[in-house]
C-alpha cells in the first residue's frame, strides 16, 4: 500500500507544477493538434495514391489511428519523464537523487512528472473512435469489444518498456535520445495496414518492435474477421498479453543492469 500513496502524492505535485505554467500547456496542446492534423493529411494523401482494397478506406484508417492514439496517449500522460533517461539524466549525473532516497528509483522517476499534452491525445482519440466507430462494417460481439480493450491496455506496456530499454542504452552510450525517439516513432507504421510494407517490416513490427502486434492486428481481427498471423481471436490476444508482459519484464531487467553500471557526473 506504500507505493500507490506515494504516486498519489507524487502525481499532485507533478499536475501543480504543470498548472503553474499554462502557457507551456497552451503551446503543446496546439502542436498536438497541428500533429495530428498532418496525420490526417497524410492518411489522406496516402489513400490517394495507393488502393488499400475494399475493407481498408478512410474511414476504416482514422478508426485504426484512433485507437493507436488512445494507449499512447496514456503512455504519454504518465510516463514522459522516461525520455529524459536518453537525453540528459544519466549523461548529467540526475539519476543520483533517486538513488539517495529508499524508493524505487524507477518508481521516482516515472512517478515526478505528468505530461498534460496526454490528456488531448486520449481525448481525441476516444472522440474519433465514436465518431467512426457507426461508420464500420463490423458486426460487433462482446468477445470483439474485449479484445481490443485487453490489447489497448497492453500495448500501453509496449510504449513504455520500448522506452525504457532503449533509454537505458545511455547507461553505456550517455545518450540515446536518437535510438529511443527512431525505434519509437515506428509506431507511425502500425497506422497503417503492414501488408503494405513487406514481410521484413512485419516481422519487426510483429515480433521485434511489436507496435503492430499490438495495435494493427487486433484492429485486423475486428474489421476483417481474421489476422495476418492466422491466430483465433482469444489465441491472438493471449500473445498480446503475453508479450506486452515480457518486453516490459526484459525492459525493467536492462534497467536495472544499467543501474549496476551507472557513473554519477562527479559534480
Amino acid at each position: 500500500m506504500r507505493y500507490p500513496k506515494l504516486y498519489r502524492n507524487y502525481l499532485a505535485m507533478a499536475v501543480k507544477s504543470k498548472l503553474a505554467y499554462k502557457v507551456d500547456i497552451m503551446i503543446g496542446s496546439l502542436s498536438f493538434i497541428i500533429s495530428n492534423a498532418v496525420g490526417f493529411l497524410t492518411l489522406s494523401m496516402t489513400l490517394s495514391v495507393t488502393s488499400l482494397g475494399d475493407v481498408w478506406d478512410f474511414n476504416t484508417l482514422v478508426f485504426l489511428y484512433a485507437f493507436t492514439l488512445i494507449p499512447k496517449g496514456l503512455d504519454h500522460m504518465f510516463t514522459d519523464n522516461i525520455w529524459g533517461i536518453g537525453t540528459y539524466i544519466i549523461v548529467r549525473g540526475e539519476l543520483d537523487k533517486y538513488l539517495t532516497k529508499p524508493v524505487n528509483p524507477l518508481f521516482q522517476l516515472v512517478s515526478e512528472t505528468f505530461c498534460p499534452d496526454g490528456i488531448g491525445e486520449v481525448i481525441l482519440g476516444v472522440v474519433m473512435f465514436c465518431i467512426f466507430l457507426p461508420l464500420q462494417a463490423i458486426v460487433w460481439t462482446w468477445e470483439k469489444a474485449a479484445m481490443l480493450i485487453i490489447c489497448g491496455f497492453f500495448s500501453i506496456f509496449v510504449f513504455t518498456s520500448i522506452k525504457l530499454f532503449t533509454g537505458s542504452l545511455s547507461f553505456w552510450i550517455k545518450r540515446s535520445i536518437a535510438v529511443m525517439s527512431g525505434i519509437y516513432n515506428m509506431v507511425e507504421l502500425a497506422k497503417y495496414p503492414l501488408h503494405l510494407f513487406g514481410d521484413i517490416v512485419k516481422t519487426i513490427m510483429f515480433f521485434i518492435v511489436p507496435f503492430g502486434l499490438t495495435l494493427f492486428l487486433p484492429m485486423q481481427q475486428v474489421v476483417e474477421g481474421s489476422n495476418e498471423l492466422g491466430l483465433p481471436l482469444w489465441g491472438l490476444v493471449g500473445v498480446i498479453v503475453g508479450v506486452s508482459c515480457l518486453m516490459m519484464f526484459i525492459a525493467y531487467k536492462f534497467w536495472q543492469l544499467g543501474l549496476k553500471k551507472y557513473e554519477s557526473a562527479g559534480s
